[in-house]
Formats: structure tokens, sequence, C-alpha cells
């Protein structure tokens, strides 16, 4: 037993002994990758908005499953460029008054909303980024547009313009860039160690446009893979809603109560997490978890619906989980 005891903690020495020798070691962290190289991910959204209206709190729940092909067409000296398509889609919205909303790729193919979705399936756009995993640029996402709103006129007047407005929101160049943030990690732009931190800035477009400043830290540091966390706050870019608020009351005076030409304003903050495993021979993402908060107000300008301005306090949170498959 004693000869056991020993053996054990000789063992647990040299573990130790093992990780503190990573503590120093340092690594380049950023995308290597060769063409022609496959990946498939696997991406859950689950998200849900809370809304007072007069007192009342509305309650809305969207759900976006995904899985999405990338194949790396060209490489360069700082620049990857990416083919990309969606393989599967689904997306379902629950009301606050119990109604409903299911989209799906893999639903009934004679029903007019799930064909808005196969329109994204398997129609390429390509992702350029760099090394450091910063998304240049998104192309070709006209093409996919076209043939949504081709399908869009098929479906009945009095929903398609909130399902137009919500496919806008999800998936227009800048939400698609904020959403590929989920599977794209920023890395630093030098070598470093367990336990350093590094900074980056970028704007979140998944629920309404927020700076996003970002603290990551490389946590481990094990084989081939990386583990790291990025912790970040989020604010609108206006804090200005009183103001907002102000000018568009005085532009419904101004034009009698009519609909007004201003746009919606929001005032919002919180905080974003990301957990994140990564292989650092490719430095591509094995698996991820990411969880933002954000509490606010909406300001609506005066429409058909409303005389006057209305402010609407929000909490949205939102947690999105990868997995390469």
């Amino acid at each position: 037993m004693k000869h056991k005891i020993i053996i054990f903690l000789t063992s647990l020495i040299g573990i130790v002994g093992i990780n503190s020798s990573l503590l120093g070691q340092e690594v380049l962290l950023e995308y290597k990758l060769k063409k022609d190289q496959l990946f498939t991910l696997s991406v859950r959204t689950q998200q849900v908005i809370e809304q007072d209206l007069g007192g009342f709190t509305q309650t809305v729940q969207n759900l976006i499953d995904s899985e999405i092909y990338f194949k790396v067409i060209e490489v360069k000296n700082d620049s990857t460029k990416l083919e990309v398509a969606y393989k599967s889609l689904y997306f379902s919205m629950d009301g606050p008054m119990g109604e409903g909303m299911v989209m799906s790729s893999e639903g009934d193919k004679k029903d007019p909303i799930n064909m808005i979705v196969r329109a994204m399936v398997n129609n390429p756009f390509y992702v350029s980024l760099s090394k450091s995993g910063k998304i240049y640029s998104v192309e070709g996402m006209e093409t996919v547009m076209s043939k949504i709103n081709e399908t869009l006129d098929l479906i009945d007047d009095d929903i398609k313009e909130s399902i137009q407005a919500s496919i806008n929101n999800q998936f227009g160049e800048e939400s698609f860039k904020s959403s590929f943030m989920t599977g794209f990690i920023l890395y630093p732009d030098h070598p470093v160690t367990v336990g350093d931190t590094w900074s980056s800035a970028t704007m979140d477009y998944s629920t309404v446009p927020l700076n996003m400043s970002t603290t990551w830290k490389l946590n481990n540091v094990r084989k081939q893979t990386a583990s790291l966390e990025g912790t970040a706050t989020l604010q609108s870019q206006e804090i200005t809603n009183k103001k907002a608020g102000e000018k568009v009351a005085k532009n419904a005076k101004q034009t009698g109560g009519k609909a007004s030409s201003e746009k919606a304003n929001v005032e919002m903050a919180g905080t974003n997490v990301i957990k994140a495993i990564v292989n650092l021979s490719t430095g591509w993402l094995q698996e991820s978890t990411q969880t933002s908060e954000v509490a606010g107000i909406m300001v609506l300008p005066p429409d058909k619906y409303f005389s006057e301005s209305v402010e609407i306090p929000l909490k949205i949170k939102t947690v999105t989980r990868t997995f390469l498959k």
C-alpha cells in the first residue's frame, strides 16, 4: 500500500511539473489554413427577449439551429478566402401571446415558409478573413437574398413584412459578419503564454448594433488544443435615448402625429462571455459557448400605430453553442 502511494505521488509531481512547464511556453495563435481544407460547424442559438409594454412583460423566444460548411478556396499572405454554405437551417419563434412560427430546410417542401429557408441552403457565399480572425468581407449574399426574395412573393402579405424584417436582421451582411464571429476567435498579433491576455474591439449586430470590447485570455494548452476565454462589455453605439425620445416626440407634434421617417433608437448595455477550445495546428474552433446578456430601452418613433414616441424596456439573453463536426 505504501509503495502504491509513493508511485501515485511521484506521478502527480510529474504531471504538475509538465503543467508548470507549459506556463512559460509561447504559442502562436492564428489561422494556419490550407487550400481545400473542409470544416463543418454545428451552431445552436437560443435567445429570450423580454419587453415591457405598458407594465406588461412580454417574452419572445427564438431558436436557430444550423449546420454550416466551410471550404478553404484561397490562401494568401494575410488573407484566407472561404466558401461557405448552410447545409441545414431551422428557425423557430414563440411569441408572447402563444403565437409561433417555424421555418425549416428539412420541413414540408410545399410550405412557402420553408421554401424561404431552403433558398438559403446549399447556396454558397464567400468570407475573407485575416490570420488573426478579422473578417474582411462577406461576398455573394446578394445572390442568396435574391433567391429569398423570390420565395417571399409566395407568402401572405400579412406576415411577409415581419418575415422579411426578421431575415434582414438575422442574415444581412453585418449580421452575417457578427454571427460568424462566434465561429472565429480574434487572436493576438504576437505569441502568448498561458495566463496572457489581449484585447479586441468589434461590432455585434446579432440583436441591435453594439460596440463590443473583449479581453481574451489563454487559459490552458493541452497537446494540440488551447482553451480560451473572452469577457466583453457591450454598449449601443449611441447612448442618447432621452434626447432621441425628445426628438421624435417633437417630430410627432410637428407632423400632427403622422408616421415619421425617424428610425428606432436603442440604448442598451451588457456583457458577453465566450469559452472556447481551438486547434493549435489550424486555429480552427473545436467548440465554444457564448453567453450574451443586454438590457436597455428602445425608443420607437411615431408611426401608423402610435401618435407619439414609445419607450420599451428590453432584456435580451442569447446563448450560442458551436461544435466542430
